[in-house]
């Protein structure tokens, strides 16, 4: 007696085995997926080699004919979708029909909306207006600072080297142009400023044998005067200067003495006498120099002697060129 077996499906007796429709879909997954590991830049590669491309073929797909209609088909697709959204709120309908047709508009409405977001996105990047915005955006603009005006200082700089300045400017106004008082006030100024312009200055030089005289007057900074006597042979032995204005006299003095064989300087004695004007900021000094030469002309010895404020200052220089310096007090207290 035989038994019969119910009927099986085909798939029924590998129900706990995977089926060979299901094996086969794993193997193409696991090679698609292979696939995309092998195009994949491997790691320490560059994957930034073909990214200047990138903008120049995105740009000419974006810029292109077909790249602006898409652009309007999206706009049009979002102008469509909200005015049948619109539309069927407004017409109303039944209970869950009105819900439906508004759900499913507003998502048609989301999805083009955020393709035409993301393409001008795009187009933005790719035509360079999205770097435009971002460096407008970053750009701070700096305040406005206005340059201050530099004041005119000069007079200030001249009345601190001479502070009777304004003195000078209001006596000069009380002399006529060119003459002898309005020069003298005129000198001052220029001197106070730092010119080197000077008016109404007068010279004249006279020789009588040896003796050469000149002089030098220059209106209101003083008077400059200077005699030398020369030797036979034309050499100078003597030379003399007096320089005098409202502050003092200065006197210089030099005699220098030469061989009678040769014509080599032996020695050269200098004298300087100050003299101030009672009042005045220039101190009284009196200073003596002496310098003895070899016959060869190199220095041989050096003295040098300053009176001043009752300090008597004594200076020595050998010929290896040593220097010694040596103060005491004057038995006079106004040397």
């Amino acid at each position: 007696m035989g038994f019969k077996q119910p009927a099986k499906s085909v798939h029924s007796g590998t129900s706990s085995h995977r089926s060979a429709l299901t094996m086969k879909s794993e193997y193409d997954a696991a090679a698609k997926y292979k696939a995309e590991q092998a195009a994949a830049p491997e790691p320490g590669s560059s994957p930034n080699k073909l990214a200047p491309l990138v903008p120049i073929v995105g740009g000419l797909i974006v810029r292109s004919a077909g790249g602006q209609i898409i652009k309007k088909v999206v706009q049009k697709g979002i102008q469509k979708g909200s005015q049948k959204l619109i539309k069927s709120l407004a017409t109303g309908g039944a209970g869950s029909n009105l819900k439906n047709k508004a759900i499913g508009y507003g998502k048609t409405l989301l999805k083009q909306g955020a393709i035409y977001a993301g393409f001008d996105q795009a187009v933005n990047y790719f035509s360079g207006d999205d770097d435009k915005k971002q460096k407008t955006t970053n750009t701070v603009t700096p305040p406005k600072t206005t340059k201050k005006k530099k004041s005119n200082g000069s007079y200030s700089r001249a009345k601190k080297n001479d502070p009777n300045l304004e003195s000078y400017i209001a006596g000069r106004k009380k002399h006529a142009k060119g003459s002898n008082e309005y020069n003298a006030f005129q000198n001052k100024i220029n001197k106070a400023y730092g010119s080197k312009t000077r008016h109404g200055v007068e010279t004249s030089s006279s020789t009588k044998g040896r003796k050469t005289t000149s002089t030098k007057n220059t209106p209101g900074l003083g008077s400059f005067s200077t005699m030398s006597k020369t030797q036979k042979d034309g050499d100078v032995k003597l030379r003399k200067s007096t320089f005098s204005d409202d502050r003092g006299v200065t006197t210089k003095k030099t005699r220098v003495k030469r061989g009678v064989i040769s014509d080599n300087v032996k020695s050269r004695k200098s004298k300087f006498v100050t003299k101030a004007t009672p009042g005045s900021d220039l101190a009284d000094k009196k200073t003596r120099i002496k310098t003895k030469y070899t016959k060869s002309g190199d220095v041989k010895s050096n003295k040098r002697v300053t009176k001043q404020d009752g300090m008597r200052t004594v200076t020595k220089t050998n010929k290896k060129g040593k220097t010694t310096t040596k103060t005491r007090k004057t038995l006079n207290p106004f040397d």
